[in-house]
């Protein structure tokens, strides 16, 4: 395969003029030959040997090259994607991946796998049980302490947080487990400080006045922070990630909203979160109405939110949300 490839190349140079390269030597006397290659020299042209010597050069230059590119073709040859090869591209994928997370977020998904279930619901007493299993999170919880978000792309830092305050709020219910609503846990939100990326953080401060709604404006958090009620949004299997960050906001809003919005006889009904954080929906899209026509597809209660009817919010489920 190499060497046809080699011929080829080197008989389509060859072939430039015709079958032969044929080249012309003209003395200075007048008289020229024709010959094929490099021609000889000739006692006639004083001016010969050193065309000779140029000749030769060429050829010699030529011919290195020629024999380079023997040895190019059967490395880009030995370049072929085998299983082996695609194998180590893709852990070279995963590792620049996670190098563009503030913290990998593997160990967590790990655990959001093994306690959560395709509803949302956690498996508290089960993770309870297992002691190693709450030392994995209590590493989660420290990596998250420790973790430097500073260069970090908007993406990747925004990631990290939410997977942040949704680690803290599990494990801060592990630590307090049994219970039956974090409402009835004293501070949970407003008081117990947290560690986070070196700051010392309540759970509200993290999500509203410091960090998450004071830093981003992107109004689709609301739907993946999980503060382990009922009626918080999935409690999803997979942590965000930097580089599927918009299409997991995506998804859990085409999730959530459909689901918690439904016709009514004064109108619409939705979740509580919109009447809570009304402010950051209507700077999004000028109102809840607006807001919630982007991913409601039913179509009597499109036609009621276009028309502009009246919305309310359903009650709030501060229940566990336990399996």
């Amino acid at each position: 395969m190499v060497s046809r490839l080699y011929e080829g190349r080197l008989l389509s140079r060859m072939n430039a003029r015709g079958k032969h390269s044929v080249f012309e030597d003209v003395g200075r006397g007048g008289h020229s030959r024709v010959c094929y290659g490099v021609c000889p020299p000739t006692s006639r042209d004083p001016e010969s040997p050193m065309k000779h010597q140029t000749s030769m050069k060429l050829q010699t230059l030529f011919s290195a090259a020629a024999a380079a590119c023997l040895f190019v073709l059967p490395a880009a040859h030995a370049q072929e994607r085998t299983p082996e090869t695609t194998e180590v591209e893709a852990a070279q994928k995963s590792a620049s991946e996670a190098g563009a997370e503030v913290i990998d977020p593997a160990p967590f998904e790990a655990l959001l796998e093994r306690y959560v279930d395709a509803r949302g619901q956690v498996d508290y007493a089960r993770w309870h049980a297992s002691a190693e299993d709450r030392a994995r999170l209590g590493e989660v919880v420290e990596a998250v302490g420790q973790a430097e978000v500073e260069g970090k792309s908007a993406d990747a830092r925004l990631a990290f947080y939410i997977n942040a305050y949704n680690a803290l709020v599990l494990n801060a219910v592990l630590e307090r487990w049994p219970m039956q609503s974090v409402m009835k846990a004293e501070g949970f939100f407003d008081k117990v400080k947290h560690r986070v990326a070196g700051q010392s953080l309540t759970l509200d401060e993290l999500e509203h006045s410091r960090v998450i709604r004071a830093q981003f404006e992107e109004p689709r958090i609301h739907f993946v922070l999980v503060c382990a009620a009922k009626s918080c949004p999935r409690l999803r299997q997979e942590p965000m990630r930097a580089a599927t960050l918009e299409r997991q906001l995506d998804a859990a809003a085409r999730e959530f909203i459909p689901a918690a919005t439904r016709r009514t006889e004064s109108g619409v009904e939705t979740s509580q979160l919109f009447n809570w954080f009304a402010e950051d929906f209507v700077k999004s899209a000028g109102s809840v109405q607006a807001y919630l026509l982007r991913y409601v597809r039913d179509a009597e209660l499109r036609q009621a939110l276009e028309a502009g009817a009246d919305v309310s919010f359903s009650e709030y489920d501060w229940a566990i949300n336990a399996r």
